[in-house]
């Protein structure tokens, strides 16, 4: 990724960088770091909620200063995010996630940048998989290539017409089959049926559960120990939930992370009345946590084409 990121992106230009995975957005910065690129951020859901609008605000600082900052981020960037970035790369995703992405560059519409290109590329992992497949279905990566071949340019003004093409496209196609067998099962009051398969009205969830990932709670600092301190008092019933709520639960919450299992199994639960947050403790949180990336994971780097 590193030569197609040094030929597309010129030093005097800032830079939003996008993956499909916490793990390759990881990478991908130390890569960065690595050859020097500054000023250069990193965010993502790895990194806690209570540092994320601190990283934010440095960015904004920096580009209306005009020093051309480069951010490595995920998914989280593509909404509720106010940057304007002069160039950037995406990873392939649906083509209404490129969209937001393709709004955080020249968001302004600036008309002095007369180019800001939003570049599509495929991160593969070592076992030589495109990334998007492991994180979107294969009848959206298809549609999303679909839409995009043989192109080698859409201009701002085509955009509206490439997202008609491709929704009208897909909800032709099977992605919608199952919210079809969901509505039929609302009309004939299928509540329950021992295949889940055919779409019973008590398998239906808006947020599907996710049963690979797991909730860590970083004692970062001083505020976090105090916010676990009365987490602890309210398991404990020392004070009621009430007061919990009230006085510290948001606190509470912007030292959580969602973080794969399979990282966390040396880590203890916060509390022996509670299995489902495990605790990253202020006494040894370093060995853990990164202050510039978040969590602590393995890493691995791959190859990278541009699309």
């Amino acid at each position: 990724f590193y030569e197609i990121f040094s030929k597309k992106r010129p030093d005097n230009k800032s830079c939003l960088i996008v993956c499909n995975t916490v793990q390759r957005s990881i990478d991908i910065f130390n890569k960065l770091k690595e050859k020097k690129i500054q000023p250069l951020y990193y965010l993502s859901t790895n990194i806690v909620p209570a540092f994320r609008l601190d990283i934010i605000q440095k960015i904004k600082n920096d580009l209306q200063e005009n020093k051309n900052p480069v951010l490595v981020s995920t998914q989280v960037v593509e909404a509720g995010v106010d940057l304007d970035f002069d160039i950037g790369f995406r990873d392939l995703a649906p083509i209404d996630s490129i969209i937001q992405v393709a709004g955080r560059i020249n968001r302004e519409n600036c008309k002095t940048k007369t180019l800001s290109p939003l570049y599509i590329i495929q991160f593969q992992n070592k076992n030589g998989d495109f990334e998007s497949s492991l994180v979107y279905d294969s009848l959206t990566r298809e549609q999303v290539i679909k839409a995009l071949q043989n192109i080698d340019e859409i201009p701002e003004n085509q955009y509206l017409q490439l997202v008609d093409s491709y929704f009208s496209d897909i909800s032709s196609k099977t992605a919608f089959a199952e919210a079809r067998n969901f509505f039929n099962s609302m009309k004939t009051l299928k509540y329950d049926a021992e295949n889940k398969n055919d779409c019973p009205v008590s398998s239906f969830k808006i947020i599907k559960e996710s049963s690979w990932t797991i909730s860590v709670f970083v004692e970062l600092n001083d505020e976090a120990v105090i916010a676990k301190e009365a987490y602890n008092k309210m398991l404990n019933k020392d004070f009621s939930k009430k007061e919990f709520d009230r006085k510290y639960k948001k606190i509470f919450n912007q030292y959580i992370i969602a973080i794969p299992k399979k990282f966390a199994g040396n880590l203890e639960e916060i509390n022996e009345y509670t299995e489902n947050i495990k605790l990253v403790s202020n006494s040894f949180w370093n060995k853990f946590y990164d202050i510039e990336t978040g969590f602590i994971r393995n890493t691995d780097i791959n190859g990278a084409y541009i699309l």
